[in-house]
């Protein structure tokens, strides 16, 4: 009789199970270590001499599967099939079931490999003893027919990994093989083998990452995949697909500079970032609407933003850019140049209020749209007729009432031909020189509503 030692000894002796299932009853586990008996429990499993397995048959050979028939001997607890490759003797179990005594069950093993020889054998155990069945042998048959191609799909990890993801499109390849070469290479290697019989689900459609952490930053790849067959040469490739590794992480570009200021632009400076693809420029206008950013390759440490507004602070942040991140440096400011101030004359149509008994108001504001700095010398009614019988106007303050025309300590009149000066400016405005923008209100003394908008010239000096 064999002892419990001697059962522990010759299970432990096995390899760990693989994958595959009974026609007659659903596998146990596929653990090889004994059950310790529990004081405790009613029915702990049998003990004493076990039968042997009888009847062993192969009834199915298939290139990736054989199945196995036998019957089950008595007093066992579990019966296991047991695979002994010829070529090397590496034996390891392959199924588990329970059955009683008498009962006729069939195991598949569907780790096989085309061309390979196996011996199969049927081990039944219990608590204490086992008992093995004899042997029977078969060479796995091969499968010439075609493969079909795989798909396969890369994607970036990081800066030395990518993810292959190959989806199987066979029934019947071998394995599939991934080949790769670095762009500007000619020749072609194998990055990755993954064969059938190590591979858990094998159905069509089933899809295989592999992550692959070997590479060199910022490399550039191309790929294929390929399913073979080891023992024919059936082959079968998926298109070729381009990877790019990640840069680095780029750094916040330093130095930062205004190196030149005109009226109307800026130029901005940086020393280079490692490993940036490309720049980033944003200018922030001080009162004013930003412009749009601007973007130049990583060859460029230096640009012009234009346009600008004349005499405005502007703000610069310079981004570093690649595939990886994004890092802003701290804002630098500077302010455009002041154009040289000129005396100008620009004239402009005052326009209607709403009618008022006696008097016709009108209003203005220069320049119309703020686009102008400087000081006003002078308002001047034009001597011309303009298609108007208007001979005068009388000007009075912005924020007066149109009542205040017909008082002279609060209004000045002007005839045609004549000018607003510094001393009725004064009078108006608390100074002989108000600045721009400058609002303007007058008064025309008629007794029709049909007269058109004046004409006023200002005199001003700036830019």
């Amino acid at each position: 009789m064999k002892t419990s030692t001697l059962f522990l000894l010759s299970l432990a002796a096995l390899a760990s199970a693989a994958c595959a299932s009974p026609t007659d009853e659903p596998p146990l586990g596929s653990s090889s270590e004994a059950v310790a008996v529990d004081p405790g429990d009613t029915d702990p499993g049998h003990s004493g001499p076990v039968g042997t397995p009888t009847g062993v048959s192969i009834v199915a050979t298939a290139f990736d599967r054989v199945s196995v028939k036998f019957t089950c001997g008595s007093n066992a607890d579990a019966h296991s099939l047991l695979e002994t490759a010829s070529d090397t003797g590496v034996q390891k179990r392959v199924a588990d079931v329970g059955c009683s005594a008498g009962r006729v069950m069939t195991l598949s093993d569907t780790k096989v490999e085309p061309g390979r020889t196996y011996c199969w054998s049927v081990l039944a155990t219990n608590l204490t003893h086992e008992a093995r069945s004899v042997s029977r042998c078969a060479t796995v048959p091969l499968d010439l027919g075609p493969v079909a191609a795989p798909g396969l799909s890369v994607t970036t990890l990081s800066q030395v990994g990518l993810r292959f993801v190959i989806e199987d499109k066979s029934t019947n390849e071998g394995g599939f093989r991934i080949y790769g070469r670095k762009v500007g290479t000619p020749t072609w290697q194998v990055v990755h083998t993954e064969r059938r019989a190590t591979r858990r689900d094998t159905s069509t459609g089933t899809l295989l990452r592999i992550d692959d952490h070997r590479f060199a930053t910022n490399e550039t790849w191309e790929f294929y995949a390929e399913a073979f067959k080891e023992y024919a040469p059936a082959v079968a490739q998926s298109a070729i697909v381009r990877a790019q590794l990640l840069p680095f992480p780029v750094t916040a570009p330093t130095n930062v500079r205004i190196v030149g200021t005109e009226e109307h632009a800026m130029t901005v400076a940086w020393n280079a970032v490692p490993n940036a693809e490309s720049y980033r420029i944003h200018a922030s206008v001080t009162a004013d609407s930003d412009p749009d950013d601007v973007y130049v390759d990583a060859s460029q440490t230096q640009v012009r933003i234009a346009p600008l507004p004349s005499g405005y602070e502007v703000c610069m942040t310079v981004t570093a850019m690649n595939r990886s991140n994004e890092a802003s440096s701290t804002r630098v400011c500077g302010t455009t140049a002041v154009a040289a101030s000129t005396n100008h004359t620009s004239d402009m149509t005052l326009a209607p209020f709403p009618p008022a008994t006696g008097l016709l108001p009108f209003y203005g504001v220069f320049p119309p749209f703020g686009v102008a700095t400087g000081t006003v010398s002078r308002i001047e009614l034009p001597d011309t007729a303009n298609g108007t019988t208007l001979l005068a106007l009388t000007f009075i303050r912005p924020s007066a009432d149109v009542a205040d025309c017909t008082d002279a300590d609060k209004s000045v009149f002007v005839r045609r031909g004549e000018s607003l000066d510094a001393t009725g400016l004064a009078k108006l405005y608390g100074t002989s020189t108000p600045t721009l923008p400058l609002a303007l209100k007058a008064c025309a003394s008629t007794t029709t509503q049909t007269v058109p908008s004046p004409l006023v010239r200002i005199h001003w000096f700036g830019h």
